[in-house]
């Protein structure tokens, strides 16, 4: 933790599904290095609030999922998306952690 309070957050979305994707994302936020936050005893996987931000290649928001704490993984629907290049952002406390490029079919 710095002098400012901010808590260094080393997570990574970790997509379960094909890319490209065409009916569903399967997407666990998992611990990238040894450093944790809120990680479950058992598993690397984060249990904390999250949100997941879908944005298609024009920047528009297409899904937003607001995930609880003990929410290991999460399905995104997508077989109604048009195909294309979309961004995947994870976001804790208001703040984008990661973005993931996605492909859809």
């Amino acid at each position: 933790m710095s002098a400012l309070g901010i808590i260094q957050i080393n997570l990574a979305i970790q997509i379960q599904s094909n890319n490209p994707a065409s009916e569903t994302l399967y997407v666990q936020i998992v611990e990238q290095n040894d450093n944790s936050r809120t990680l479950s005893s058992e598993t690397n996987y984060y249990n904390g609030e999250y949100t997941m931000e879908l944005y298609d290649q024009n920047t528009s928001l297409v899904r937003k999922i607001n995930c609880k704490e003990n929410t290991p993984q999460i399905q995104i629907p997508i077989s109604d998306l048009m195909p294309g290049l979309y961004y995947l952002h994870l976001i804790i406390d208001a703040q984008i952690i990661e973005v993931k490029q996605i492909i859809i079919n």
